[in-house]
């Protein structure tokens, strides 16, 4: 499946909800929670890059970053070159009745790219 880093954050939420319910079968847990390690494994490397990025452009005070005037347009270009590598993840699609837990945004967030709702 080909997605853009920067679906990574709202994909890995709404797959974490769905991590937490409890009525799935094994088989469907299991497969959910490979789901969220995979994406877990996509985002380490890309907060990595992400903090580089800030480090490169901003100064560190009081244990944040703050990045200079002159630094924000070069910081913002980075960024979404950043988030926007498009990338392959090699997960399956995963078959879930409706549930409850999960709200439209997830629904539209997850199906088609990493669920399918059963019928």
């Amino acid at each position: 499946m080909k997605l853009v880093l920067k679906e990574l954050f709202v994909i890995k939420e709404s797959i974490g909800k769905l991590s937490k319910i409890n009525s799935f079968n094994g088989v469907t847990t299991y497969k959910v929670a490979k789901m969220l390690k995979k994406l877990d494994e996509e985002i380490k490397p890309l907060e990595e890059a992400r903090l580089k990025i800030y480090d490169k452009l901003g100064n560190k005070e009081n244990g944040s970053i703050k990045v200079d005037e002159k630094n924000q347009k070069q910081l913002s270009e980075e960024l979404n070159d950043l988030f926007n590598q498009e990338i392959e993840l090699d997960i399956e699609l995963v078959e879930i009745p409706p549930v409850d837990g999960l709200n439209a945004t997830d629904y539209l967030n997850l199906e088609g790219k990493l669920i399918k709702i059963k019928e």
